[in-house]
């Protein structure tokens, strides 16, 4: 993804994108740090060994910034072309046992490559790392919230070797269960329920104060380390942006009558009742003129209506994003996914009955809330007749962007790129 250009890789500032969770949010925040100051240099380093991010819309568009987008595997001489041939680009090879042939011989090959990548990320040192992606003894390394070994060794020595370096919230943690947010340090349950380690960055940035009061807590930060600065994914300004650059996905096109509804499915844990949730899957079906997209999990549950012909799966290839535009209501279990169609104050169903905790939502979001099938019959009815009937109030929504995205103002991205340039400009003046 990037020349072999050592002058290339130079930068002030470097993002480690390790899955989709760290692109959806570390993005906006890239963004609106090129935007005000062009002549900071910004490095995205792709440290997942399986996939390289090529096609992913948010990816292809800080490319097209000026970006630097390189893999891990480009600082081991691997080409990043092979990762496209190994997701199984098509081989056009005369017959079929000639592409077979070439589909084993390739299979093959790729293993190879894939175990040298895996032992060079296992024995890659720091210094190694922050020679080749910074332009100079100083800059800012950015990760997210996960406890990482190798994050880890990158961050100790950054601590001796003059870098700043800084974690970046996920998200706003809106579907989290209240328990481990009600986390008391000196309670015994608590300490062996959700007790994590401490992150060893200078700074770890936080969504919200409900997030940062749990993160303190628990001891994945001190206060001092802790800053909190709003929800960059669902932020004014960045999802109006996004809807610039989303790509062009074709989606069912229905009669105007057709209640289309999109579900957010969520990673299998035990906080869902997933018998329950299919159950409602099929009551919803069941009602005339809907149709239901089900957006699958990166590590979710497989989901199988193919009976029914007004129920479709849908995987990670189409983007969130493009589904809320689609639907004209969206229903969830525990995802924060759904601030997005709040932003755009668009019918959200919370399927409380299928979920066994209290999430922090509750807190401020109530009426959406379905807890019993009448419920939910009600709700049905109401969106059959009236598609932009309110799920939730008006005070809600306000109540609820305030208090998870935009807890210190509006200009939430606006408070990110401050934070890093003025943390660069520190930096610099202390060379």
């Amino acid at each position: 993804m990037c020349e072999n250009s050592k002058e290339l890789l130079r930068s002030d500032i470097v993002f480690c994108f390790w899955s989709y969770n760290d692109i959806d949010h570390m993005v906006p925040i890239i963004y609106r740090i090129s935007n005000d100051d062009s002549r900071v240099k910004v490095t995205c380093v792709i440290f997942n060994l399986t996939e390289d991010y090529h096609t992913d819309y948010r990816v292809q568009f800080l490319s097209s910034l000026g970006i630097r987008i390189i893999h891990i595997a480009d600082l081991c001489g691997i080409n990043t072309a092979l990762f496209s041939r190994s997701r199984g680009t098509k081989n056009s090879g005369v017959n079929i046992f000639s592409r077979v042939y070439s589909s084993l011989s390739y299979r093959l090959y790729w293993k190879k490559v894939q175990h040298k990548l895996e032992l060079f990320y296992k024995d890659l040192l720091p210094e190694l790392f922050f020679d080749k992606v910074f332009s100079q003894t100083s800059g800012i390394l950015v990760t997210d919230h996960q406890l990482n070994k190798k994050y880890d060794s990158f961050i100790n020595y950054a601590k001796t070797a003059g870098y700043l370096t800084v974690a970046v919230p996920h998200g706003p943690g809106i579907g989290t269960a209240c328990s481990s947010r009600n986390w008391d340090p000196n309670d015994e349950i608590s300490l062996t329920h959700r007790a994590l380690p401490q992150l060893q960055t200078d700074y770890v940035l936080y969504a919200n104060q409900s997030q940062a009061d749990t993160g303190i807590a628990q001891g994945l930060s001190e206060k001092k380390q802790s800053l909190v600065l709003g929800s960059v994914r669902f932020s004014k300004e960045w999802i109006l942006k996004q809807k610039n650059i989303l790509p062009d996905i074709p989606l069912p096109v229905l009669s105007p009558k057709v209640l289309k509804i999109v579900l957010m499915a969520t990673k299998p844990d035990g906080r869902l009742y997933k018998e329950e949730l299919d159950r409602i899957i099929s009551y919803i079906a069941a009602f005339p003129d809907t149709f239901l997209l089900i957006k699958s999990h990166t590590r979710g549950e497989q989901y199988d209506f193919s009976g029914k012909n007004n129920i479709r799966v849908v995987g990670n290839d189409i983007p969130s994003p493009n589904l809320i535009e689609w639907a004209d209501v969206t229903f969830f279990t525990h995802s924060s996914i759904v601030l997005e169609s709040i932003r755009r104050d668009k019918p959200v169903i919370f399927l409380k009955r299928a979920t066994q905790d209290r999430m922090v939502h509750e807190q401020v979001m109530k009426e959406w809330a379905v807890i019993c099938q009448e419920e939910l019959c009600h709700f049905m009815w109401q969106l059959i007749i009236n598609k932009t009937c309110r799920t939730y109030s008006k005070e809600e929504r306000t109540n609820c962007l305030r208090s998870y995205v935009e807890p210190k103002g509006v200009d939430v991205l606006g408070y990110y790129s401050n934070f890093f340039l003025s943390q660069l400009k520190i930096i610099k003046e202390e060379i």
